[in-house]
């Protein structure tokens, strides 16, 4: 994620982010730790965004 945004490729750091989260919560049933979660939180996502 960090290396799409630092390209400026936000689309697919949100797309991998959005696949970590869903392997996360359907294989662990775990949420995304802020650690995870801090480099795509001022675009909208995290744990406070539905999906």
């Amino acid at each position: 994620m960090r290396v799409h945004l630092a390209e400026g490729d936000v689309a697919a750091a949100v797309g991998t982010y959005r696949q970590l989260r869903t392997m996360l919560r359907g294989e662990l049933g775990l949420e995304p730790t802020d650690r995870l979660t801090r480099p795509v939180a001022h675009l909208g996502e995290g744990r406070r965004v539905a999906s």
